[in-house]
Order: C-alpha cells, then structure tokens, then sequence
C-alpha cells in the first residue's frame, strides 16, 4: 500500500488499503471461545408464549465461526426435550460438518438415538452432553442468549408488522 502512493498509483494504494480493512474486520469478528483447539456445537433453547427460539454456536478449532437461529411457532405444548431433538435434526440432516461434542442445556429423551445417528452420519463418535458448570456452562449462557436475542428480534418485527398495518388500516379508514 505504502509503495503504491509512493508512486502516487493512488487507485492501488486505496484498493490495497481497503482490503487490509476487510481482512482486519474478519479476524475481530473471529472470537477464540475454547483455548483446547477442539470442534463443538453448543445449542441454546428459549421459549415465550407459543413461540420457541433454538440457536446453534458453531465453534471450529476453539473460534466461533458462525451462529444461527430458528423460531418454531406454535410447539408450546411440546416439551423442551423434544423440541431440542426437532432442532437438531433442523441443523444436522443435511449437515456434512458434524463436530465430535454438541453442548445441550438440558438431557433429551433420546440421547443415545440422536448419539448413533450423529456419529453415523460423521463416521466417527459425536457426543451429547449437557454442562452444568465452569467454561462449557458458560458457552451455554451465551447460547441462550442468542436465542432470546433471535425471540425478541422476531417478536419485534411481528409487532412492527402489525402497528405498521393498524396505521395503514386508520389511514385507509378500513374497520
């Protein structure tokens, strides 16, 4: 970058310099999580009302590489056992990137079914636990919340929805 506005090819310097940005932006958004190095997914599960957010860490090699979330609608009735078990399947059925420890908040009812076909689908042993202290339960923590933070995002644009429509329906003078 230097020796390009050096040699006043300014167009370089300030394309070179904005790629050095990027690439310094992507490795703050990298957060080591785990200093042992290892793969894991760690799974937070919230619920309000009739609605049920899951969120999923994906941690490779002790960095958190991604998250994602999923609101179930309409599965109040189902236990979080069961409604953990759905999400599971959500993330992993077409997944080749199983990783050989998922993190759970809390026991599931089919444990060692969901064990087999994870590690069948791995090759290798895939291993659900459920933390209750020290770093893994605080990974856990930060699960959840993503989930809650996924929940109250959705709640909040069903509300912006439906204010948004009330206005327009005061503006149309519609009943």
């Amino acid at each position: 970058m230097l020796t390009a506005a050096e040699v006043e090819d300014f167009e370089l310097a300030a394309y070179l310099r904005d790629k050095i940005f990027a690439l310094e932006r992507t490795i703050e958004k990298q957060i080591v999580v785990s200093t042992d190095g290892k793969n894991r997914d760690i799974i937070g599960i919230v619920r309000e009302n009739e609605l049920v957010s899951g969120c999923v860490l994906k941690i490779r090699s002790g960095v958190l590489l991604t998250h994602h979330a999923k609101i179930f609608p309409d599965v109040s009735l189902l236990p979080d056992s069961e409604i953990t078990e759905a999400f599971l399947h959500h993330i992993y059925e077409f997944e080749n990137d199983i990783p050989p420890e998922i993190l759970l908040p809390f026991s599931i009812a089919d444990r060692s079914l969901l064990e087999v076909w994870l590690s069948e689908k791995r090759n290798k042993p895939t291993c659900l636990h459920v933390p209750t202290r020290g770093d893994k339960h605080r990974w856990i923590q930060m699960a959840l919340q993503n989930a809650e933070q996924a929940l109250q995002a959705h709640l909040t644009a069903i509300f912006n929805q439906t204010d948004l429509l009330y206005r327009l329906s005061k503006k149309l003078k519609l009943p």
